[in-house]
Order: structure tokens, then sequence, then C-alpha cells
């Protein structure tokens, strides 16, 4: 094939083809089931040409993971390190969970956590993945927004699990995911976010002691 600025264009445009083929593979089908050759297809490519960026399906899984559901983390966690320091911690919380909140329920990242814990009991190995890739850096986010709020004596010194934040939006993605198509009640983003961080606000923000 001749190498025109064209064919460049797409060779490099590639890997992220295939990394969406493989999305829609592995969200479809879970990951024993997804086939290489199936993700060359949908992806326009051949077999050959996928093992040219991964060098097997757990690599391209694991790449997929990274590109699709990374930025999310990466994108809150620079919101947290450029904030100003005269914005309150529980404003600040509520920007970084609203917008984990609407972003995983309007994007391809929200079907992941159902297809993690679809597959954990069988492919231990890729839950450790998630565990340390995602939810390890998610869980450092949101212990230093934590402790920020602590410390300025805006949140009540509680030893916190950071999962406990995050865990109302999970279960958000396995709803819309896994019950919504069977009951046709799905939960918007949106306004669950705004519910959700409520809740958590209200039981975090230091209450003033009551006045003799």
């Amino acid at each position: 094939m001749t190498d025109t600025p064209r064919n460049r264009r797409r060779k490099h445009a590639r890997p992220a083809e295939i990394l969406t083929a493989a999305l829609e593979e592995f969200t479809r089908n879970g990951f024993a089931a997804t086939r290489l050759d199936a993700v060359a297809a949908r992806a326009g490519v051949s077999k050959g040409t996928l093992y040219l960026y991964f060098s097997g399906k757990e690599d391209l899984f694991k790449e997929m993971v990274r590109q699709t559901i990374l930025p999310l983390v990466a994108t809150l966690d620079d919101t947290v390190a450029h904030a100003d320091s005269t914005v309150p911690s529980a404003t600040l919380l509520r920007q970084v969970l609203v917008h984990l909140a609407v972003t995983l329920g309007h994007s391809a990242a929200g079907r992941l956590p159902k297809l993690i814990l679809a597959e954990a009991e069988a492919f231990p190995e890729l839950a450790a993945f998630w565990a340390e890739e995602v939810i390890g850096r998610a869980v450092a986010l949101l212990r230093r927004l934590l402790d920020r709020g602590i410390s300025r004596g805006e949140f009540r010194p509680l030893t916190v699990e950071p999962v406990v934040l995050f865990s109302p939006f999970l279960l958000m993605t396995l709803w819309n995911t896994a019950i919504a198509p069977a009951t046709g009640r799905h939960l918007d983003p949106d306004t669950y976010a705004r519910q959700a961080v409520d809740l958590l606000l209200n039981g975090l923000i230091a209450q003033p002691e009551p006045q003799p």
C-alpha cells in the first residue's frame, strides 16, 4: 500500500479505532466470550493488524479500560490539584462527584463497572487491575479532598472510607446498565448526582457547636 498522508493518518488512528471496537465487544459479550477477530472486524482491520498494537486480549482489555476511564480520573485530579484555596471543600467535592456521576451516566465509561463485576470471579486478575488502576486512583483523589476539608475544619474529623463517596454512582451505573433494560426505569444521572451529593455532604459538613 502506498504510504500517502491519508494512509499515515489512518494508521495513526487505528489504535483508537481498535479500542473503541474493543469497548463495544467487551461490554456486549463479556471478556471470556469476546473474540479478537470480532474486535478486528468491528474496527475494520485484520486480526494481524490488531496484534501490531496489542499483544493479546488481556493487553487490549487493559488498554481499553485505561483509555476509557482514566481520562475521567485525570480530569477530576486536575480539578482538585488546581482548585483555588478560597473554594470550600464541600463545593469542590460536589463538583468532583457530580462530574463523576454525570460522565459515568452519559458515556461509555459507565458500562465498565458491570463488566468488571461480571468477570471478577472468573478473571480475578482483571478485577485486581481495575482495583489498582481505577479504584486506587479515585480513592487517593477523594482521600486528598477529605483531608483538605478536615484540615480546614469544614468536614467532621471522621475516618471515612473514600469508596463510600463514589459507591452510589457505581450503583447508578449498574442499575442503568443491568436493571433499567428489564424494568424500563432509568436513573437520570444529573438528578441522581445532585441527590446523592446532597445526602453525602449533609453527613460531612461540620456543624456549629450548640450555644449553652
